[in-house]
């Protein structure tokens, strides 16, 4: 599904951004399943949510909650081609979430696993992000360590603070479009946003079975 330019964006830049991968005539069917997901597993946490600031109501193994729904999009071809394109087809899923998000946050990666390894997290936007309702921007390259690290000991007055940073790029993406990006990769949050997440992480050659199989 990926072409060469995309994999390579991903490897070099450590995200690609896929458009309309949901296809708009059922963002509609995922936005009500999410709605009702959200309002029923977390329940007060969704009083008055507008209000809140620097906050997230999420919900963990989100799928789960409505499989008649969502599992037919974890399951689709459209994702396990792109997660096989990028991790090859040794990985495991380990989690996902869906969440409301609110407010901003700091400069952050999301996991670091060992070097060689790729932690993936795959987003999916039901909600139009710009620069000021939930846009995520990134360093560019910050999945590799020397960059990660320069950043963390010349940059201590800038990445805490969640301020602006040269050389970040915004995530601007419509409804349907879907983000995969190295959990390495340092990233923040302005303001709102809805979606889901899956992580997956790519199986070490020492799990692998000889056959093709995974073990864990």
């Amino acid at each position: 599904m990926l072409t060469d330019t995309q994999k390579h964006r991903f490897e070099t830049l450590g995200f690609i951004l896929l458009k309309n991968f949901i296809p708009l005539d059922e963002i509609h069917t995922y936005t009500n399943a999410f709605d009702g997901t959200l309002r029923e597993a977390a329940g007060p946490r969704l009083k008055e949510p507008y209000t809140n600031v620097n906050k997230t109501i999420g919900v963990m193994r989100f799928f789960e909650h409505n499989p008649e729904i969502y599992h037919h999009l974890l399951d689709s071809d459209a994702v396990s081609e792109v997660v096989e394109d990028l991790l090859g087809e040794d990985f495991v899923f380990s989690t996902s979430e869906g969440a409301y998000r609110f407010g901003n946050t700091r400069w952050h990666h999301d996991d670091v696993s060992p070097e060689g390894h790729i932690h993936l997290k795959v987003v999916l936007y039901l909600d139009p992000v710009h620069a000021n309702t939930g846009c995520l921007s990134v360093l560019p390259g910050s999945h590799f360590l020397p960059y990660r690290q320069r950043m963390e000991q010349y940059s201590g007055d800038i990445l805490p603070l969640g301020q602006g940073c040269s050389r970040h790029l915004p995530h601007r993406v419509q409804s349907g479009g879907c983000r995969d990006f190295q959990c390495k990769t340092l990233s923040r949050r302005v303001r709102r946003r809805s979606g889901t997440t899956s992580n997956l992480h790519q199986l070490p050659p020492e799990t692998r079975d000889p056959r093709g199989r995974t073990t864990i």
